[in-house]
């Protein structure tokens, strides 16, 4: 639903606390006035608020059944509006007059024209008689919302074609330019890999659609004009692995997609403040330990999807044990076992007396783990279980990146775990500078390079230009590029490289 500002309200200036002259409303404030957001967050908390009251006090009021729980009526942003209710008239009659009484109040209209009413499950009589009360056409899904489209079932390919042709689009503005191969790199790590970030962060996109961009990317890296195949120097995996690993550092979108998505787990495990969180606590995990949930059948692609990437992760969420109240005893990481329920068994957890919702402060005491003599015995292992961190505190979650150090989450940290990385073999072959950092015969081709490109430069400044340079400038100059080639160079830490560096004013 969207809003629209009534254009014949009067105005006045309060100015010390008397009100001086008048004007009319014309325009109202547009989204991008400065003013908008803030003055559209304190008027729909008024809208959500008389919702809330004329439900109450009516009695009569149905949720709709995913809203029940958190007693869920509107969602909106900007100048669009959800609004949920069961399918019936008694439940739509309070919402149509709580939007005249806000209309009274506000100024603010639903524009009709724009406002669509969607219907599950519902009769074509109860559907007439809902559209009666509120008269909004019908809508079909899949819908578009804040520039992605509303599926119940996963994403499909022509919903996500629109960002396909985007950037189609952008590529073929930039093929009309003369590009460097440097200039189309720095395009595609800039410009297109962060286009379907948003779309990324909300859903896996489709492989298909995946593959397809890619495809666009590879063709405008290696290809100005028209497509011919064959014309690609290096296969695209390679293309998309870091520079120390020989690529040129574009992230393919796959592993860039997980990484997003990852970051919804982070936000379940840390309760982060939001209604989505709030929503999965509530119809979702319900008291569940979230490793630990089954993956149900009927449960919708989008969740599915974040139950597959629970399985890469699990072991990267580690927990700072500080109160023990809140760190489940069997699924999560916070001893150097790992999930103690891949080491003990659910008849042995249930024989020792404990269930699947025993935290650690259960088998703890005076400082020592009170596990069962029978479970010492089965596990000797459990008997040198070693507590990863403790502190003072309440439980904290954090990342085990892949150098293997705890620290905040980062989704550029995920992608490091999750993406493919190239053989050391491919590493040395195709980066021989990073392989042989202290060889010798590094230097003499640096300096050996510097030495030529200076002559070379020395000698056409002389020829056209008719400026010329002393033997000890051009020596300074060639000293100034080997010395700058040395800095930028990452060296094993050995005496023979610090000697170098020593020679050459390197600090």
């Amino acid at each position: 639903m969207d809003y629209e500002m009534r254009k014949d309200h009067v105005f006045s200036i309060s100015i010390n606390g008397q009100l001086h002259g008048f004007f009319k409303g014309k325009r109202g404030l547009r989204q991008g006035d400065p003013m908008s957001p803030y003055l559209n967050t304190l008027v729909m908390e008024v809208l959500t608020l008389m919702l809330q009251l004329h439900a109450q006090e009516s009695g009569a009021f149905r949720f709709h059944p995913k809203c029940e729980k958190l007693g869920i009526i509107n969602v909106c942003f900007a100048d669009d509006l959800f609004l949920f209710s069961h399918a019936n008239t008694n439940s739509v009659s309070i919402i149509a007059a709580t939007l005249e009484e806000f209309k009274q109040c506000s100024g603010l209209a639903p524009s009709m024209e724009k406002s669509m009413a969607f219907f599950a499950n519902v009769s074509q009589i109860i559907k007439n008689a809902i559209l009666t009360i509120l008269p909004f056409d019908e809508g079909k899904l899949p819908v578009r919302y804040l520039g992605v489209p509303l599926v119940s079932s996963s994403l499909l390919h022509h919903g996500c074609k629109v960002l396909v042709d985007r950037v189609r689009c952008k590529i073929q503005d930039w093929k009309n330019k003369f590009l460097s191969f440097v200039g189309r790199v720095q395009l595609i790590i800039s410009v297109l890999t962060s286009m379907p970030i948003y779309w990324q962060s909300v859903s896996m996109l489709p492989k298909a659609i995946i593959k397809e961009i890619e495809a666009l990317m590879r063709d405008f890296l290696w290809i100005q004009g028209e497509y011919k195949r064959g014309k690609a120097k290096v296969k695209w995996s390679t293309v998309c692995l870091p520079r120390d690993e020989g690529g040129l550092g574009i992230k393919r979108f796959n592993e860039w997609n997980r990484g997003l998505m990852t970051s919804h787990i982070w936000f379940l495990l840390t309760c982060k403040e939001s209604l989505w969180v709030q929503w999965v606590h509530a119809y979702h995990l319900r008291g569940t330990n979230f490793w630990r949930l089954p993956k149900v059948a009927g449960a919708s692609v989008g969740w599915r999807k974040l139950l597959a990437i629970r399985d890469m992760v699990l072991d990267r969420f580690i927990y700072k044990i500080g109160d023990r109240t809140s760190i489940s005893a069997w699924h999560d990481c916070w001893c150097d076992l790992g999930p103690l329920d891949k080491v003990i068994s659910n008849r042995a957890i249930h024989s020792a007396g404990f269930n699947h919702n025993t935290t650690v402060s259960e088998i703890v005491s005076d400082g020592g783990w009170t596990w069962p003599s029978n479970c010492g015995i089965l596990y000797p292992q459990l008997q040198h279980v070693s507590v990863l961190l403790l502190h003072h505190g309440s439980d904290v979650v954090q990342w085990h990146n892949y150098e293997g150090d705890l620290q905040d989450f980062r989704v550029s940290s995920v992608w490091q775990v999750l993406r493919n990385r190239a053989d050391q073999a491919v590493v040395d072959s195709l980066c021989p500078i990073a392989a042989k950092r202290n060889d010798p015969i590094i230097m003499s081709k640096l300096m050996f390079g510097a030495t030529v490109y200076n002559i070379w430069r020395e000698r056409n400044d002389r020829l056209f230009k008719k400026k010329s340079k002393s033997p000890s400038q051009v020596f300074d100059d060639i000293f100034a590029v080997i010395r700058l080639k040395i800095m930028s160079i990452k060296w094993k830490n050995s005496s023979q490289v610090q000697e170098m560096k020593a020679d050459w004013k390197v600090p």
